[in-house]
């Protein structure tokens, strides 16, 4: 669906959204000229010829993954809307080095069903992080209004004591406009961004 965003709301997500797919091509690009110059690399050498093209195999193989994690940015689109659903999954990380030796870390990733005003109905992951001891469970309730910006990892609940900034994550007044921190207009209501 197509927000009705502010000027400058609408400046910053096209940025976010040409640097994306910019860091795409430029990626694959990449990965297409290792792959390419690894084969004719071994054109002319028949006993490395096969170590080195199990080689590239790997690469390649390892790039892909890499280039999911860029397809993941490329649809962190914006939305808003109201939460139908709350789905919390867990999983536990062993991590060296830090704060002892083997701690263990619990990795939450909370996705919210979300109703937007055009009448779709989306899954969105809401938040995704390694937490130790911190409880991200109640974070988000049924019935909660959440807005969120492309390119970024803030979703926003509206209505709150104070305004969140969907850019910088500042907490602002209720009665401000625009964010103390990095100037970008606030969205304060689904109502304010939705197309009519």
């Amino acid at each position: 669906m197509r927000y009705n965003l502010p000027n400058d709301l609408k400046k910053f997500t096209r940025k976010k959204l040409v640097g994306a797919v910019a860091f795409a091509v430029i990626t694959v690009c990449v990965i297409v000229g290792i792959y390419v110059g690894l084969m004719a690399a071994t054109a002319k050498i028949s006993v490395l010829r096969r170590v080195i093209m199990s080689a590239a195999y790997v690469i390649v193989a390892a790039a892909l993954v890499y280039v999911l994690k860029i397809w993941r940015r490329l649809t962190n689109g914006t939305y808003a809307g109201k939460v139908k659903k709350v789905s919390v999954n867990r999983g536990v990380e062993s991590r060296s080095g830090g704060v002892g030796q083997g701690s263990r870390f619990v990795r939450r990733t909370v996705k919210i069903l979300v109703f937007e005003p055009g009448g779709r109905t989306n899954w969105h992951v809401a938040l995704s992080a390694n937490t130790a001891g911190a409880d991200v469970d109640d974070l988000f309730r049924e019935g909660d209004d959440v807005v969120h910006l492309r390119g970024t990892s803030i979703v926003n609940i509206l209505g709150a004591k104070h305004v969140g900034c969907c850019v910088c994550g500042a907490d602002n007044a209720v009665s401000a406009d625009f964010c103390q921190k990095c100037g970008h207009t606030l969205i304060k209501s689904v109502e304010m961004i939705k197309n009519d």
